[in-house]
């Protein structure tokens, strides 16, 4: 009878981890879905946005035993993604151009014209900011993190976080406001996931 409990516990434990396997599994696929899409929005390059989450995704898998709280799996993803986007910047000496980024929003036929001509102009603008401004409304206004998400990592405090996306803002508000283009609010940066 006691070799049947501690047997029975045994499986319990081991179907608990296989459980635990699979739920961090599915967690991973969903990041990694929003990962490509980050690195996507930084390089405009499919297979450079490919090579980027993996190399992230073999990081954090090498260095497992670093996550402690498996609630922060998300940011501590996005943090290393952005250590390898950072390291890949140093090595190829470029910088982000969002002028193949494509944004999506729910439009009707008629403001489909207008809508092509702010995203373009959008798209112009975003690529005037420097790359710390960019990475900031990339991450909050695009990918949608939260300031201490985007504090967490970037691995800088959230009031940083907070007045750089005050000064992109309105950076792109005053340039955005100076062209023809009828613009009528600021809500258009934000991209609908």
């Amino acid at each position: 009878m006691h070799r049947l409990t501690a047997q029975s516990n045994k499986t319990e434990a081991m179907l608990n981890k296989i459980a635990q396997l699979f739920s961090v599994k599915s967690k991973i696929e969903y990041s990694r879905k929003r990962l490509y899409q980050a690195a996507y929005s930084w390089c405009h390059d499919s297979a450079l946005a490919e090579d980027l989450v993996q190399d992230t995704l073999l990081k954090a898998l090498s260095s497992k035993a670093e996550l402690q709280n498996r609630k922060y799996l998300d940011t501590w993803l996005f943090r290393i993604l952005i250590n390898t986007w950072h390291d890949y910047l140093k090595q190829k000496k470029e910088f982000i151009n969002f002028d193949d980024y494509v944004f999506t929003s729910i439009n009707d036929v008629e403001n489909d014209y207008l809508t092509g001509e702010l995203v373009a102009r959008v798209r112009q603008e975003i690529s005037k900011l420097p790359v710390s401004l960019r990475e900031v409304v990339t991450l909050h206004d695009f990918s949608g993190f939260s300031y201490q998400q985007v504090a967490d990592i970037m691995v800088i405090p959230v009031g940083t976080v907070m007045s750089r996306l005050y000064r992109a803002r309105r950076e792109l508000e005053k340039s955005l406001f100076e062209c023809d283009t009828d613009i009528t609010s600021v809500t258009y940066l934000r991209k609908t996931l």
